[in-house]
C-alpha cells in the first residue's frame, strides 16, 4: 500500500473527530476518538475511482503504528468517478465532501456509514470544497473552469444543490477597482486553486492559479468580489489557510512557499 501510495498518487489526510474532537488534534491533546482519513487518487478501475483508507485513532496509537490495518474503502464502486483530489467535513463531521479534479464531480459521503449519498456535477475540474461554518453551503474551485460556484446544503436532509445563478466567472469579471479580474500584469492565470472561508461563514479568500488573491462574498447571488490582491502580494498556486484572532493565513508560492496575513475586519495586510 505504502509504495502505491507514494509513487502513484497525490495523498489528502484528514483527522475527524468522532465524538467533538477537532479535526487535526493528536491523541495527546484529546482522550476521545477520532479517524484519520486519507484518499489516494489512483485510479481503480478502467474509468476512475481512488482509495480511501480510514484509520481509527486506536489503531495507530496502540504502540505500533507501522502495522495500523485501515478501513479500505474503493471509490470505483457507487462513488465512481475519477481523481479524487481533497477531501473536506462540514462542521458537525457528519459529512466528508470529495473533490474530483478531473471530471469536476464533488461527492458527499455520510462519514459514519460511508456511504455516498449525492454526487454534484459542477463541469471541468473540482479541485477543491470548503464548507462554511453554518452548514448553509459549500464553495467549489472549478479551477480549468475559471469559475467559483457554490452548492446549497442540507446535511439532514442529504439534500444538495448547485446554485448556478452564484457562479462567479472569475476569467471575465471585474474587480471593485474596475480591474479586469485576469489580467496578464496583476493576476495573469485565474484558475481557483483553494478557497478559504471565514468564521462568519460570509467572506472567502480565493488564491489563484497565477498569483493573487480575490475576496468573495459567497452568500451574495451571483457571489460578489469585495477586495482584491495582485501577484506581487499573494504568490501563485496558494492552498491552504486558517483564521486566528480576526486574521486569515493563507499559504502560496508552491515550491518557494510564503505565508501571507490577511486582517478579516479591514481586509488589509
Amino acid at each position: 500500500m505504502c509504495a502505491r501510495t507514494l509513487l502513484g498518487a497525490l495523498l489528502w489526510i484528514w483527522m475527524v473527530g468522532v465524538v467533538g474532537v477537532l479535526p487535526g488534534l493528536p491523541a495527546a491533546a484529546t482522550a476521545a476518538e477520532y479517524e484519520v482519513w486519507v484518499i489516494d487518487q489512483s485510479d481503480t478501475t478502467p474509468d476512475g475511482g481512488g482509495t480511501l483508507y480510514i484509520y481509527r485513532s486506536r489503531v495507530l496509537t496502540g504502540g505500533d503504528p507501522a502495522r495500523a490495518v485501515p478501513e479500505v474503502i474503493d471509490l470505483g464502486g457507487a462513488a465512481r468517478r475519477r481523481r479524487p483530489h481533497m477531501i473536506s467535513f462540514n462542521h458537525t463531521r457528519s459529512h466528508a465532501i470529495i473533490s474530483y479534479v478531473a471530471t469536476g464531480h464533488v461527492l458527499f459521503m455520510d462519514a459514519a456509514t460511508r456511504t455516498p449519498v449525492a454526487c454534484i456535477d459542477a463541469d471541468e475540474q473540482a479541485h477543491a470544497t470548503l464548507p462554511s461554518p453554518d452548514q448553509s453551503h459549500v464553495v467549489v474551485a472549478n479551477q480549468n473552469g475559471k469559475r467559483l460556484q457554490r452548492i446549497r446544503t442540507d446535511y439532514a436532509a442529504n439534500a444538495f444543490t448547485l446554485e448556478d445563478g452564484a457562479t462567479l466567472d472569475l476569467a471575465s469579471c471585474r474587480t471593485p477597482s474596475g480591474a479586469a479580474c485576469e489580467d496578464p500584469t496583476l493576476r495573469p492565470d485565474n484558475a481557483p486553486i483553494c478557497p478559504v472561508i471565514d468564521s462568519t461563514g460570509r467572506l472567502t479568500f480565493v488564491t489563484l492559479r497565477g498569483g493573487g488573491l480575490l475576496v468573495v462574498d459567497s452568500t451574495t447571488t451571483p457571489m460578489a468580489i469585495i477586495a482584491e490582491y495582485d501577484r506581487k502580494v499573494v504568490h501563485p498556486n496558494g492552498c491552504g489557510g486558517a483564521e486566528a484572532a480576526g486574521k486569515i493565513y493563507l499559504r502560496a508560492g508552491g515550491g518557494s512557499a510564503a505565508v501571507r496575513l490577511i486582517r478579516t475586519s479591514t481586509l488589509s495586510l
